[in-house]
């Protein structure tokens, strides 16, 4: 699932979906609105909501409100893009999600030069975590396990923010106090772990960014004295801001075009190999002996004297089909037939 999309996909996605709802396409859509339905839903018992839009309103106000807020309250277009495939959401890295949009976010911002915004969007509670997390202090959460936000409880909060902030003489608050602790034997230390075990998968390449020259140089050029010359250079630093834009959309969409690809090769490898394991156990089974032929011969022979002496002398040797369906099931043999293949991957390489 990628984030950045092209406006007009994305565009169409939310006046879709407001069609889908009944709000008029001219009108903002808020998550008060999809409560709303849900609440209506179920108390009239109309049964029009099914689990799957059920679940897609959930994801909805999730990335609304939770991982990729903006600074209105207006659902916008990628939050609708977002959730257009519920069935790609698992196969999405969330913690890359987040921390892009974060990143585009605080670029936005510093290439803003009349700094309207005093608000960034973006996951305020990761920032806020983060922030907390790393400043050392006697209440800290030494451990190193995760999530982190499982562990900062409301007076752990309290008592880390109490200690870190400060008043002036207007009353006015600002934080800063405590000192930031080591990083070292932290979850935060970034360490290399190569395991045989774990397939390898796709990650996303990061959403290119080409820096504006017009925000980087225009300080630069309005020294330039001669009036022609100076028109000169800021239409070229325009010029190359608008073909980095393009360059930008191009790179993006040639991402998505992998991304699906290789979601593609993985699906289709998978039916095969699933194929391929089913014709191995099918041809195991077929030149198994059948252990109990002979139990069925003494059914068919004793049945007029009421006695099942098949089941009497193997009551707890289940078929063997039986056994190969649940491990078939399960995933079992799936799992190590796959896994085979990559060691053999490995040790070619």
């Amino acid at each position: 699932m990628h984030l950045h999309a092209n406006n007009q996909a994305t565009s169409k996605a939310l006046s879709n979906f407001k069609a889908l709802v009944g709000l008029p396409d001219s009108e903002d859509l808020h998550a008060s609105h999809l409560q709303k339905i849900l609440e209506e839903d179920a108390k009239l018992q109309s049964a029009m909501i099914d689990d799957e839009l059920a679940i897609r309103f959930f994801f909805i106000i999730a990335s609304n409100k939770l991982l990729f807020p903006s600074t209105d309250n207006n659902i916008r277009s990628k939050d609708i893009y977002l959730t257009r495939d519920l069935y790609s959401l698992p196969g999405m890295d969330w913690c890359k999600a987040v921390v892009d949009d974060l990143r585009d976010a605080v670029v936005t911002w510093q290439e803003d030069k009349t700094k309207k915004r005093k608000s960034l969007p973006g996951c305020a509670i990761l920032l806020i975590i983060l922030y907390l997390d790393n400043l050392q202090y006697k209440y800290q959460i030494t451990h190193t396990e995760t999530p982190r936000a499982r562990y900062f409880h409301q007076n752990v909060i309290q008592q880390i923010i109490s200690a870190d902030k400060t008043k002036d003489h207007q009353g006015k608050v600002t934080f800063g106090l405590l000192q930031l602790r080591n990083i070292t034997n932290t979850c935060y230390q970034t360490t290399q772990h190569h395991s045989p075990n774990v397939l390898p998968t796709f990650e996303p390449l990061p959403t290119p960014h080409f820096p504006s020259m017009q925000v980087e140089l225009g300080g630069l050029v309005a020294q330039i004295d001669s009036r022609k010359r100076k028109m000169q250079a800021m239409q070229a630093l325009a010029t190359f801001d608008t073909k980095s834009k393009k360059a930008s959309s191009y790179i993006n969409s040639a991402h998505v075009m992998l991304r699906d690809a290789h979601r593609d090769v993985i699906h289709t490898l998978r039916r095969i190999l699933q194929d391929d394991v089913h014709d191995m156990i099918n041809k195991d089974h077929g030149d198994a002996p059948d252990a109990f032929d002979g139990a069925d011969n003494v059914d068919a022979h004793d049945s007029h004297n009421g006695h099942n002496i098949g089941s009497e002398h193997a009551p707890n040797v289940p078929p063997p089909s039986e056994t190969r369906g649940n491990h078939l099931h399960s995933g079992n043999y799936f799992t190590e037939y796959s896994y085979q293949i990559h060691k053999i991957k490995l040790a070619s390489n």
